[in-house]
């Protein structure tokens, strides 16, 4: 969910690291749930809101992390080669869980966004921030007019039309997520033009909250890609031996 090749600036990685630890709460408790330990409602109320807030603050922070990558990389086969690499790793998440989970695997989720929009971004990137306002309208225009339809072919289900019965675990379309991913774009393009960060702020202090913090948004891809294993089969251990 990072670039490892991006101009790195501290306030960026923490505020991964922050959305990394939310992700994790939340999926630690919506496991909780899936295995009967605790009995909450993690897919609507509170739980909802906060998980989509994660969702928002990353998507936005990928739109600020392709900005910067872009001072540094401006071809365009960076952009593709990153893109499909996390593309590729969603489509692995997709073979994972369609055998542990059945049919309600995750179909097009967040890293296969994620790669997508990278790849798609880029075209976005040297536009007038004009044009990048009214492609998110467009984007949010469609989700809103979309979040209640279904149709009865499931082949665009990636880009936002849900077929019908359609059930995943994990389901973050195109329209209208890569509406907050071009926000972020204006936001990175705004803050740091050139790669060269416009605003003044206090270097990041010198503790082990922040230091920890910069380091899980250094390493977000990874961890993303390993905690649900660990929280699960920690989990299902804890809850045998439970029984025991």
């Amino acid at each position: 969910m990072n670039s490892n090749t991006a101009i790195r600036y501290w306030e960026i990685d923490a505020g991964r690291g922050v959305a990394i630890l939310m992700m994790i709460l939340y999926h630690f408790l919506y496991d909780l749930t899936f295995l009967k330990l605790i009995n909450i409602t993690v897919i609507s109320g509170f739980w909802l809101y906060f998980a989509r807030t994660t969702l928002i603050l990353f998507l936005l922070l990928v739109g600020v992390g392709m900005a910067l990558s872009y001072v540094k990389h401006p071809n365009y086969k960076f952009f593709v080669k990153r893109g499909l690499f996390i593309f590729l790793l969603g489509l692995l998440i997709t073979l994972v869980t369609r055998l542990a989970l059945g049919g309600d695997y995750v179909r097009f989720g967040i890293l296969h966004l994620i790669g997508i929009s990278i790849i798609l971004g880029y075209l976005f990137i040297r536009a007038s921030s004009l044009m990048i306002l009214l492609a998110t309208a467009v984007t949010f225009l469609g989700g809103y007019l979309l979040q209640h339809q279904t149709f009865t072919f499931p082949y665009l289900s990636w880009a936002g039309l849900k077929p019908i019965n359609f059930s995943s675990v994990d389901y973050t379309p195109i329209i209208p997520w890569f509406g907050v991913i071009l926000v972020g774009i204006l936001i990175g393009r705004a803050l740091y033009p050139l790669g060269i960060r416009k605003f003044k702020i206090v270097d990041a202090p010198p503790n082990l909250i922040f230091d920890f913090l910069r380091w899980l948004g250094r390493n977000s891809l990874l961890i993303y890609l390993l905690h649900q294993p660990v929280l699960v089969g920690t989990l299902s251990i804890l809850q045998s031996l439970w029984k025991k």
